[in-house]
């Protein structure tokens, strides 16, 4: 994957779900500390800490977490897939 900006619609849909699946396949090969490595690297994910909490941006999609790695991969993931749902209703027009 390529890190693409300003993608709208079903191309950041298509992005989204090719970056999920990647993060799932990712997570089973090695730690979540990778991982988020990679997508900083390949994606120009962003992590911080603060106020307790991690957080991690990236594809346009923001989570944070008490814990750093795999839950806050996680909620990467969930948050990923609430903003796919929404999408998919803009594009239906709903």
């Amino acid at each position: 994957m390529k890190a693409t900006r300003h993608l709208r619609g079903a191309e950041k849909v298509q992005y989204l779900r090719d970056l999920i699946e990647w993060v799932n396949v990712e997570l089973d090969r090695s730690d979540a500390n990778t991982v988020i490595h990679h997508m900083e690297f390949l994606e120009g994910a962003k992590t911080r800490f603060s106020a307790g909490a991690y957080a991690l941006r990236c594809g346009g999609v923001g989570a944070s977490c008490t814990q750093a790695g795999t839950p806050l991969l996680k909620a990467w993931v969930r948050a990923a897939n609430r903003s796919i749902d929404r999408l998919n209703q803009q594009i239906k027009g709903l």
